[in-house]
């Protein structure tokens, strides 16, 4: 962020609240959040603004509340791009590379489980068949 962009916040405080900030207190915070983009301030100060403030907020809630913006933006741009999930996701893909060829969903289970150490209560006829006697 620049100085201009803080300027205009500044201007945009002043005009939405009785007490604005004072002139130390404007250039101390801009030290502060100048690493910031503007966009994620501007965020910060509507978001805080909608809240239905009587007072501006000092520069420590103006700080945290930017860096809940940031991490808000650098989320959305990690996913931006990524193709939306459409429907149920088809296993067929996975099982076949799994255990190399087609089975059921019920097939798979009793492969994986067949594949674990044996069941502790016993009940399993998987790890403990039923014998006729």
């Amino acid at each position: 962020m620049n100085q201009k962009h803080w300027m205009e916040i500044v201007l945009w405080v002043d005009d939405r609240f009785d007490k604005g900030w004072s002139p130390e207190q404007a250039t101390t915070w801009y030290a502060d959040l100048e690493q910031f983009d503007a966009s994620d301030v501007w965020a910060a100060i509507h978001k805080l603004y909608e809240e239905g403030r009587d007072f501006p907020p000092n520069g420590s809630t103006l700080l945290a509340r930017c860096i809940t913006e940031r991490h808000t933006s650098a989320r959305a741009d990690m996913y931006r791009g990524l193709p939306e999930p459409r429907g149920k996701p088809d296993p067929t893909g996975w099982i076949q590379k799994r255990f190399g060829e087609t089975l059921s969903g019920m097939e798979v289970v009793e492969r994986i489980h067949a594949s674990m150490r044996p069941c502790a209560n016993k009940d399993c006829q998987l790890h403990y068949p039923l014998v006729d006697a």
